[in-house]
């Protein structure tokens, strides 16, 4: 292969797939180094490596980077990576960005960086911790081309293991006296007090600098948020990553993965501290030129769009910082409950199977289902196990038919309860509490395609260990949602206040649909109720216009018939299948508890008499949407939001259209609506007559799509929610939207109060 190289004599080598990347680098791990310009192992020619196509050939819906299928969003990346190896092999040089990058070693050092740099209000910055806990360093950058990196500490402990024992040591971070020390703190506070920040998932960085008493203006920009408004598809939000596709400049996040200290010198930390800065600066400001051009492409605002998002950062910050109060004594009840009835289950479950199995154990139940009970294993792409809940789910309908069904289905329904119980003891009662005893959870704004935000536990590098709860992940429907919420209280002196969307996204779907009666309708029926009479066969004709509906109104409010409504109403408004339609209402009804079985064609007979009741949303709302996605493969929500899809023509696109706009829209009605509440709260901030009463302030405690949870004072709860309610009952222009309609949506909030805990909650006029 070498000599077939010189032969040809080219200036680069295009590396498809890690096979190639490794016979002409030597190195491995092409979704790292893809992008990246690098030397051959023969110093020339030069080298880009990138997917193997053939990969990205296999992708579908079911993909998995860690076996080799890739998103479709990957053909672009790969468009990309052609396109910088064409433009590189015009010439044999390797000429990479070129960064000054220091290390700070006094003082003055420090000032002259500073003072050079000229912040113009702003600043980039980056942190490395230690132990995920005490920052050890910070970069600054005020450009892509120099940065400085400043040991915060002189030294960290640490222990070491030599065979069985465990020693004690320090690891020295770098040689500077005590002044000195105080003097660097002293101008980074300065700084960080007069210049807003800016960073990658600079959430983080600026946290872990509080916590050892740093002081901030503000946060100007951070890259992910930045590169999620310009591409939500991206496959990846990493500095890594965004650097590969904005930058020239080549992988070398492993310098500080795979750092250790007491064994590589400390200077390499602080080098690759102080290039997460200048990549960063870089990055940001390319994405500012992509801001521009997609702003002038399709005719909109999409910096001022960028901007309303980092209002959302102090709010989701308090949301952290707030968490939960628990009650201990009802948590160790529900433990100990839920123990009970997970070992009583678990009994069952042996005398099923004849012996003992682990029903979390994926190859035990494997092996019991498909070798021992000789069932046929349901078809996944995505696995080989056959053992997720929804396959199992998936099974359950096929043996429900099969006269020697009745053993399998008991086996597998015992199951599905076992793991249901250990995964309620495990994740929301017995997770980890916080250093302060309470619970939290991580907002993630880049949380989805769509926009919306998204909650995760508390991990390394947040957290040396897992910790909390994602916080929309809670259910309240069910004994088991009903038992969690439980256990969480509101502080001394608050109540919980949840205040509610109405029926959001329907109304958009309606707006879309030109659906206008229907919309009109929805605040004086009950349209679960209709739609459950008519999809269900219980009446012949679709009425929405009567006040009153014998047959609906004879549905119960918590009924299995009432879900179900609910649910096919949502399936057909975003196009599924009905094999897609069956299993979610039979996955979320089982979660709930509810005694509900639908089969397929119980599903598609639902779907298709929703045809009927609302032809609008196939013959316009589906339409439109189709008709948008092949003349640009773009929708633009209300709130000038564009998404452009990368994903192949077909069913699996469609429906990811259907559902961005209505769920971008509600996600961003929404969070506009927290900015104009916590823009109030602050200029209320002192405390002053609202009514009657004085408002002494309150607190932001959740957010969760189309709901947002509060803590509230006991005595001026009633007074705050009539300020805010219509802050949160903006009109939304839909004149702007790719799917224009000449119609301004308000969507009403409903409002609930909770005394005692997150559970006992009751209805609020306001």
């Amino acid at each position: 292969m070498k000599e077939e190289i010189e032969s040809i004599n080219p200036n680069l080598i295009l590396a498809l797939g890690n096979t190639a990347l490794e016979a002409v680098t030597g190195r491995k791990g092409i979704q790292n180094w893809r992008g990246s310009i690098i030397s051959s192992k023969w110093g020339t020619p030069k080298v880009i490596g990138s997917i193997h196509p053939a990969n990205i050939t296999r992708a579908g819906e079911d993909h998995d980077e860690e076996k080799g299928t890739f998103s479709f969003i990957y053909r672009t990346i790969l468009k990309l990576d052609v396109k910088r190896a064409i433009d590189e092999s015009s010439n044999k040089e390797l000429n990479l960005p070129t960064r000054i990058l220091r290390t700070c070693n006094d003082s003055l050092q420090l000032y002259r960086f500073i003072r050079d740099g000229n912040a113009k209000g702003q600043v980039y910055i980056d942190i490395e911790t230690y132990s995920s806990t005490l920052p050890v360093c910070v970069s600054l950058a005020f450009s892509r081309h120099s940065a400085i990196s400043i040991p915060l500490v002189r030294r960290v402990k640490g222990q070491i293991r030599r065979g069985k024992k465990v020693y004690q040591t320090e690891y020295k971070i770098c040689e500077r006296s005590d002044s000195e020390s105080a003097e660097i703190w002293r101008q980074l506070d300065e700084l960080f007090r007069n210049n807003y920040i800016c960073g990658q998932n600079i959430k983080f960085d600026k946290e872990k600098l509080e916590l050892i008493g740093f002081k901030f203006k503000g946060v100007k920009s951070d890259t992910v948020v930045k590169a999620h408004v310009v591409n939500p598809e991206l496959p990846k939000f990493s500095l890594g990553f965004l650097g590969s596709v904005w930058t020239r400049e080549p992988f070398y996040k492993e310098e500080g993965k795979e750092f250790v200290y007491g064994r590589d010198h400390i200077d390499n930390l602080l080098r690759y501290n102080a290039r997460d800065s200048a990549v960063d600066c870089e990055v940001d400001e390319e994405l500012d030129v992509d801001i521009r051009e997609l702003s002038d492409q399709f005719k909109l605002d999409l910096m001022s769009y960028f901007e309303y998002k980092m209002k959302l950062y102090p709010i989701y910050e308090e949301m952290e910082r707030v968490g939960f109060k628990i009650n201990e004594p009802r948590s160790k009840e529900l433990k100990s409950k839920y123990e009970a009835d997970l070992e009583t289950e678990y009994k069952g479950l042996v005398e099923l199977v004849g012996k003992e199995i682990n029903p979390n154990s994926w190859q035990q139940v494997s092996s019991f289902l498909y070798h021992d009970l000789h069932l046929p294993k349901p078809y996944s792409r995505k696995t080989t196990s056959g053992t997720e809940e929804k396959v199992l789910t998936k099974l359950l309908n096929k043996l429900k038919n099969d006269r020697n069904g009745a053993r399998p289905t008991k086996i597998i329904e015992s199951i599905l309860r076992c793991r249901k119980q250990n995964k309620t003891i495990s994740v929301y009662i017995d997770f980890k509490r916080d250093y302060d005893g309470r619970g939290r959870s991580n907002y993630r704004q880049a949380g989805t395609e769509t926009g919306r935000s998204s909650t995760s536990v508390l991990k390394e590098p947040i957290r040396k260990d897992k910790t909390g709860f994602a916080f929309q992940t809670l259910t309240k429907h069910g004994d088991i949602g009903a038992d969690i919420r439980s256990q969480f209280i509101p502080d001394d002196g608050f109540v919980y206040v949840n205040i509610d969307k109405s029926q959001a996204e329907v109304r958009v779907v309606c707006v879309l649909s030109e659906n206008y009666k229907f919309l009109e309708r929805m605040s004086k029926i009950d349209s679960h109720r209709r739609v459950a009479a008519f999809a269900l066969g219980y009446c012949d004709k679709f009425d929405i216009m009567s006040d009153t509906h014998e047959v609906a109104d004879a549905i119960g409010k918590d009924s299995p018939d009432r879900f179900i409504g609910k649910k096919v109403k949502h399936a057909h408004a975003y196009g599924m299948k009905k094999f897609e339609c069956a299993g979610q209402i039979n996955k979320e009804a089982r979660k709930l508890g509810l005694n509900i079985d639908i089969s397929e064609w119980k599903a598609g007979n639902m779907l298709d008499r929703m045809d009927i009741a609302m032809p609008e949303i196939k013959g316009i709302f589906h339409r439109d949407v189709i008709d948008c996605l092949h003349a640009t493969r773009t929708l633009i929500t209300p709130f000038g939001r564009p998404r452009q899809f990368f994903e192949r023509f077909g069913e699996q696109l469609y429906k990811e259209g259907y559902a961005d706009i209505p769920q971008s829209t509600v996600s961003d009605d929404l969070k506009q609506g927290m900015i104009r509440v916590d823009e109030w709260r602050r200029r209320v901030k002192a405390p002053i007559k609202v009514g009657a009463r004085k408002v002494i302030g309150f607190a932001f405690n959740g957010e969760a799509h189309d709901a947002n949870l509060f803590q509230m004072p006991i005595g001026e709860y009633q007074d705050i929610c009539k300020e805010i309610k219509p802050l949160l009952e903006q009109p939304i222009d839909f004149n702007q939207c790719s799917l224009r309609r000449n119609y301004q949506l308000v969507i009403p909030v409903d409002f609930e109060v909770a005394f005692e805990n997150y559970k006992e909650f009751q209805k609020l006029k306001v």
